[in-house]
Formats: C-alpha cells, structure tokens, sequence
C-alpha cells in the first residue's frame, strides 16, 4: 500500500514539472553556435524556409478528389484545429493522474489478488505517461524520418504542414 502512494506522489510530482517542458525536438539546436554545421543551419532558418518541418498527408480516398469543395473545406477545418489545438499533453496527463488515483484508491482494499492488480496497473499507467512524454517524441522522429524517404503524396491525399 505504501508503494502506490510512493507512485501517486510520483506520478503528481512528476505531472506539476509538465507544464513547465520544453519540447525542443531540432537537433540543430543542441550544437553550439560556433560549429560549422550549426551557422548553415541558421542561415538557412533565417533566410530560407527553415530544416524542420511536419506533414500530414490527408487522404481523400478517391483519385482526384482533393479538388473538391467538401473535401477542401474539412480540409481547412483540421488545418485551423491543428494551429490551435495545443492541450493534449494536459488532457493526458488528469486522465492518467485519475486513473492512478482511481486504483490507488482500490489498492485499499483487505483482498490480496485486488491488491496486487490495482498496484500493477497504477505502474503500468504510470510507466505509459513517463514513456508518452518523455520517448515517444523520439520514436516520432526516427519514423518520421523513415516514412520522409519512402513517401510519395498522390492525387488522392494533401499534405498539411
């Protein structure tokens, strides 16, 4: 019983300092600004469209539909809820505190098998949280960039940037 309150504290302690990230994903950033490969970076941030950028492709399903006005304007309406839509990371992070109170609350209980699931999946939410905010940025690049070489954008998709 002591070590899920040891996880909730953890969990919340953890949780507090997540507003307060900084999720700085361009690489270029970590060298210094005397290296070589840093002041051609920022040159080319400065003076041309910049190194780092993301895609959505956006199917349409049919060839040659992404002329089409209904599909254009559900089009513009995810490009306007993807420049302003920035409070996932906060919805994630109450539902997770939540649910690792829920069970900790559970883990109260006199019966030893309840006991043991409710520590097991407090851990289990707990792991899933640290992991989403702390490595899934990573493996977002890394397939990122696969996809980035095999990617090819038909008459039936749009890319969003």
């Amino acid at each position: 019983m002591s070590i899920l309150l040891v996880i909730l504290v953890i969990t919340i302690g953890l949780g507090t300092s997540i507003p307060k990230l900084v999720l700085n994903d361009l690489f270029v950033e970590f060298f210094d600004e005397g290296i070589e490969f840093r002041q051609h970076n920022d040159y080319m941030l400065e003076n041309l469209t910049g190194v780092m950028s993301i895609h959505y492709n956006i199917e349409c399903g049919e060839p040659n539909c992404i002329f089409e006005p209904r599909y254009l304007e559900q089009l513009n309406e995810f490009k306007q809820r993807f420049k302003t839509d920035t409070g996932v990371g906060t919805v994630l992070f109450s539902t997770s505190v939540i649910l690792v109170a829920g069970f900790a609350t559970l883990a109260q209980s006199s019966f030893t098998p309840t006991i043991q699931m409710a520590f097991l999946i407090s851990m289990t939410i707990t792991l899933a949280l640290v992991a989403t905010f702390f490595l899934l940025p990573s493996l977002v690049l890394v397939f990122d960039r696969k996809s980035r070489q095999s990617g090819t954008i038909s008459s039936t998709e749009e890319r969003v940037s």
